[in-house]
């Protein structure tokens, strides 16, 4: 559920559709990634980069991947409060100058 609202929040504040912001697999020149200028060093890593492409007015082609969820157990690190620094990470983006 957590995911379905980041991908809405996303959607939301830059006019686009994005189905899965936290997919993790991203692919761009060399030179657009230099230029996003990225800070973050956590999982908000993948709401940063998404973010300032869709700022910058690059807009993902998705293409489907196959996934199975990792337990606790298995090595499942992420919890809900990750979701929320990735939804300030958003915003912050959004609406930075």
């Amino acid at each position: 559920m957590g995911n379905k609202f980041l991908n809405l929040w996303a959607n939301v504040l830059f006019n686009c559709y994005i189905s899965d912001l936290e997919t993790c697999f991203k692919m761009a020149r060399t030179a657009v990634l230099r230029s996003l200028d990225l800070r973050a060093n956590g999982f908000d890593i993948e709401a940063e980069v998404t973010a300032k492409l869709l700022r910058a007015g690059y807009r993902p082609f998705e293409v489907p991947i196959g996934y199975k969820a990792r337990s606790r157990e298995q090595g499942k690190k992420i919890s809900w409060r990750d979701g929320f620094i990735a939804l300030w990470t958003i915003a912050k983006v959004r609406f930075s100058g």
